[in-house]
C-alpha cells in the first residue's frame, strides 16, 4: 500500500479490542510442542479433486526451536486421515523441501491427497507418528468437495489483526463461508521478525486454514528477496500452476462449479521487474482465457483475482485489461487499497452505471471489487477509484467480502463490516477527520452485511473491441 502520514481518529463507543492475535496463536500451540511438531497447517484444492496439505517443522521462528533446539532428522512428512476422528486408517506421505532466508530456516512439508469422496467428512492429523505425540498436529476436520461460499480480502496482517479475526474464526466455525481467498499482502510481512511474523500469521488463522481451504495470490508486501517466502511457504500452489501450465505459483488458474477462476501476478512490473517474465504471463493469460472460453458452457463465469486493480499503483494493466475484456472476464477482484471499494462495470473511464446500485443485468464491461480492509498495520485508506460516477458503493472501515455463483447467470455478492474504524490513512488531520464524518453513519459496532449485489449474466463470452 502506499505511504502516507497516519493520523489518529478517537470516535465515542468504539468497539473494544476482541483478544490478541499472539493469544490467538499460543492458543493453537498449547500443549507438548517441539521442533518436531508441525505448525502453518493449511490445506487447499488442486483442481482435479485432489488436495495438498502443507505445514511446517523446525521453524527457526518457533519457541521450540529457541529453546531447545533443532532437530538433527527431518521428520517424515505424513498425513494421518478417516471418516471417523478415532480411526485415522488412510495414509499418504509427500516430501519436504528446506527453506533458508536470512535468519529463517524451516522445513516446509507438503503430501497430497486423492480420492476423497465429496460431501464427507475426513479427519486427519499430519506429521510423523513414529516421533510420538510430539511429531504430529492435533486431528482437524474439513468437508471435502467443491467450495460452495468463498471468503475473499487482501491485505491482512498481525498488527491490527484483531478487527476482523474473531469474526473470520466465527464465521469460519458456523461454516457461513467454505473456502478462503487471500489476494496479497499476507502478514505483513512474513519474513519480518525473523519469520516469526509469517508464523504467527498463519498459527492465528489457523483454526480456518486447516478446515477450510485457503488459496493465496501474491502482493507487493510479498516482495522480500523476490518473493522467496511465498514461493517457498506457499509452494504447493506450483500444483496448482503446474495443472494449469503457468508452472508457477505466482499466477494459476482452476475450475470451480460454474466457474474458471484465473489468478495473476500484479507485482511483476514494479519489483524485480522482468520483461520476459511479463510477456510470459500475459501469454499464458490470453492462452488460459481462450482455453477457458472454450468450456464456458460448463464454467461460465471468469473470474479474475490479483493484488491490484487496474487504476492501482505501479501496474502496467493496459495489456491486462484489455485482454480480460476481449476473452469476457466478469469480475475483477482485488486488495491494495485498504478500504472497501465496488464499482460499477466498466472499462477505465468507460462507466455504465445502473438504476439498481445492488443489482447489474448483463453489463458490457467487468466488474471490479476491492476488500482490502480486513486489518494491518497501515489501517484504513481514503484511496478511491478515480472513475466519476464509477463507484457502486464503498467503506472506509474493516471487513471482508464473500461471494457465491449458484448457477450460470447469477454471481452473488456481499461485504461484511467486521468492526468500526479508527484510525485513517491520511494526508491531514483534517483530511483524516473528513473521512471518519463523512462515513461515521454509515459504520455500526456490530458485525453486520453492509452491502450486497447480484450480478446477473445471460450472455457469457468474448467481447467485441471497446475503441
Amino acid at each position: 500500500m502506499m505511504t502516507m502520514a497516519r493520523v489518529l481518529v478517537v470516535a465515542v463507543g468504539l468497539l473494544a479490542l476482541v483478544g490478541t492475535v499472539m493469544a490467538s496463536a499460543s492458543a493453537v500451540r498449547a500443549g507438548e510442542v517441539t521442533s518436531e511438531t508441525p505448525m502453518n497447517i493449511w490445506f487447499h484444492p488442486v483442481g482435479d479433486g485432489s488436495y495438498v496439505f502443507t505445514y511446517s517443522t523446525g521453524s527457526s521462528a518457533s519457541e521450540a526451536v529457541k529453546k531447545g533446539g533443532r532437530y538433527t532428522k527431518t521428520p517424515k512428512t505424513n498425513i494421518y486421515y478417516g471418516t471417523k476422528k478415532s480411526a485415522l486408517s488412510e495414509t499418504a506421505h509427500g516430501d519436504a523441501k528446506f527453506f533458508e532466508h536470512a535468519k529463517y530456516s524451516v522445513d516446509v512439508h507438503n503430501v497430497q491427497v486423492k480420492g476423497l469422496e465429496d460431501g464427507t467428512r475426513y479427519y486427519y492429523t499430519v506429521g510423523d507418528e513414529s516421533l510420538g505425540a510430539k511429531g504430529t498436529s492435533e486431528v482437524y476436520s474439513f468437508v471435502a468437495g467443491p467450495v460452495k461460499k468463498w471468503a475473499i480480502y487482501g491485505d491482512y496482517g498481525i498488527t491490527n489483526m484483531e478487527k476482523s479475526l474473531d469474526v473470520l474464526l466465527e464465521d469460519g466455525a458456523k461454516d457461513r463461508y467454505d473456502g478462503i481467498l487471500h489476494v496479497g499482502d499476507i502478514a505483513y510481512d512474513l519474513h519480518n521478525g525473523n519469520g516469526v511474523r509469517g508464523d504467527d500469521f498463519m498459527a492465528a488463522l489457523q483454526p480456518v486454514m486447516a478446515t477450510k481451504p485457503y488459496l493465496f495470490v501474491p502482493g507487493n508486501h510479498e516482495k522480500e528477496g523476490n518473493f522467496t517466502h511465498y514461493n517457498n511457504r506457499f509452494r504447493s500452489l506450483d500444483l496448482i500452476g503446474k495443472r494449469s501450465r503457468s508452472n508457477t505459483g505466482l499466477w494459476w488458474s482452476m475450475d470451480v462449479p460454474s466457474a474458471h477462476f484465473v489468478s495473476i501476478d500484479t507485482e511483476v512490473y514494479a519489483y524485480f521487474a522482468d520483461e520476459a517474465q511479463q510477456q510470459r504471463q500475459l501469454r499464458w493469460f490470453e492462452e488460459d482465457l481462450i482455453k477457458a472460453n472454450k468450456r464456458r458452457a460448463e464454467f461460465p463465469w471468469i473470474i479474475l483475482l490479483a493484488h491490484k486493480c487496474d487504476w492501482q499503483d505501479e501496474v502496467d494493466f493496459t495489456d491486462f485489461r484489455a485482454l480480460a475484456h476481449k476473452y469476457g472476464v466478469d469480475v475483477l477482484i482485488c486488495g491494495h487499497q485498504h478500504n472497501y471499494q465496488r464499482l460499477f462495470p466498466g472499462l477505465r473511464r468507460k462507466v455504465q452505471t445502473f438504476d439498481d446500485p445492488e443489482k447489474f443485468v448483463d453489463p458490457s464491461y467487468w466488474t471490479q471489487i476491492v476488500v482490502g480492509s480486513p486489518g494491518c498495520q497501515e489501517k484504513i485508506s481514503k484511496g478511491l477509484a478515480p472513475y466519476k460516477d464509477g463507484i457502486a458503493s464503498y467503506y472506509l472501515s474493516y471487513g471482508y467480502g464473500t461471494f457465491t455463483i449458484p448457477n450460470a447467470t447469477h454471481f452473488k455478492w456481499e461485504w461484511k463490516q467486521t468492526n468500526r474504524a479508527t484510525m485513517m490513512n491520511a494526508d491531514s488531520v483534517d483530511a483524516a477527520v473528513a473521512i471518519y464524518e463523512q462515513n461515521e453513519s454509515r459504520l455500526s459496532a456490530d458485525a453486520e452485511v453492509k452491502d450486497r449485489m447480484t450480478l446477473i449474466q445471460h450472455n457469457h463470452g468474448m467481447r467485441p473491441d471497446d475503441k
